[in-house]
């Protein structure tokens, strides 16, 4: 699935290489005939900018209207010509400046949604956010304050969009072994110097991971270090990776290096 350094760096490439531009067609898939329908998009109407909430991301047009999607687990997002885009079987795509196509495929035409841009924060998905773990309101104080509340696994309270919006599983996993904190380990349990670890490996992970262009796969440009990595050798210790589940979601994490506090 997508995260909050993958969507990051697709909000960048926009504004990077499509803001400002004439968008020329609309491209949306007919969910009842999975037929693609061609709308024009206005001789005004341009792409002035895009954003991202969490794991969800908006494309903002000069008309006051957005598109609002989330790429779910599959979801993929992509830039390139006419032919590549069709080929790409889109759920939604956009025409833009001279012949640039971007489209949002492999995810359900219910998690791509046109609104007006000042209903975005009204919404349920969005108003129940979190904080933002790249915003200048997560600071350790935050941090502490909201682990001090929590019973639950950190593991969990990571994941939680409404805790920190924009972690997912893979992210999780890998800023728990950057602090050497267990995935059970629970919040107010946890001492100072180790919320203090917490927070610098938040933003360490996710720094790392934010290096590139959109289109790494999670983890390239920053390599991952225990997610998915069962059985092979922790690259600080030598213990086996191993794997378990939490919340329903397989969890990694090495033994020694990620021991349990009392």
């Amino acid at each position: 699935m997508p995260e909050l350094p993958e969507i990051e760096k697709l909000v960048r490439r926009v504004r990077r290489d499509l803001a400002g531009k004439q968008v020329h067609e609309v491209l949306v898939r007919d969910p009842a005939t999975g037929e693609l329908q061609s709308q024009s998009a206005g001789r005004t109407t341009a792409l002035v900018g895009a954003r991202r909430y969490g794991k969800l991301f908006s494309l903002d047009f000069d008309n006051g209207r957005s598109v609002l999607a989330h790429l779910r687990l599959w979801g993929v997002a992509g830039f390139g010509d006419r032919e590549t885009c069709l080929a790409a079987q889109p759920t939604v795509a956009l025409c833009v400046g001279d012949q640039e196509y971007f489209w949002i495929c492999q995810v359900s035409s219910q998690f791509v949604t046109m609104l007006p841009t000042v209903g975005i924060r009204k919404l349920d998905e969005v108003r129940r956010l979190g904080v933002d773990p790249l915003s200048r309101g997560f600071t350790p104080k935050t941090l502490g304050e909201l682990l001090a509340k929590e019973g639950r696994p950190l593991k969990a309270l990571l994941m939680d969009q409404a805790v920190l919006a924009g972690i997912g599983n893979t992210y999780a996993d890998e800023i728990l072994f950057e602090a050497g904190i267990a995935p059970k380990q629970k919040g107010r349990d946890l001492p100072d110097a180790q919320a203090a670890s917490l927070f610098r490996a938040i933003r360490n992970v996710l720094g790392r991971a934010l290096e590139g262009e959109y289109g790494d796969a999670p983890g390239e440009t920053a390599t991952l270090r225990v997610h998915q990595a069962e059985g092979k050798p922790c690259p600080r210790c030598g213990e086996p990776i191993r794997k378990t589940r939490l919340g329903q979601r397989p969890t990694f994490w090495c033994p020694r290096c990620q021991p349990l506090s009392a």
